[in-house]
């Protein structure tokens, strides 16, 4: 229910920083790599349901099922992925923008 507006609000957002004919390969790109992401964490997921050895299949005290290592696998992807983002940004690790004048990544000639 949370992710419900993301898609929208993501348009929206690289709207106030590209121009109609720039946006389209922008949104085209989004797209793209939502896709791809979507099926390598569906691979992912089968993979990692796949193990049955007795750690996972059998229910062993003190170890963690398939689902669990699934959350933490792909949880820790997030925040390596979150680590260099955050290094780019010195307002209190928030790298996105309320306009282009303000973002850091975005060459000098192009905040205009």
């Amino acid at each position: 229910m949370a992710e419900s507006a993301f898609f929208p609000l993501v348009i929206y957002y690289l709207t106030t920083f590209y121009r109609r004919g720039e946006l389209a390969r922008r949104l085209a790109i989004f797209y793209a790599a939502s896709n791809i992401a979507n099926a390598f964490s569906g691979l992912l997921a089968y993979g990692v349901f796949q193990i049955k050895s007795h750690a996972f299949y059998k229910g062993v005290p003190g170890r963690l099922q398939n689902w669990r290592y699934l959350f933490i696998i792909e949880g820790s992807f997030t925040i390596v992925c979150k680590c260099p983002s955050s290094r780019l940004n010195h307002e209190k690790h928030l790298l996105i923008k309320n306009s282009r004048m303000r973002c850091i990544l975005v060459a000098p000639e192009e905040r205009s």
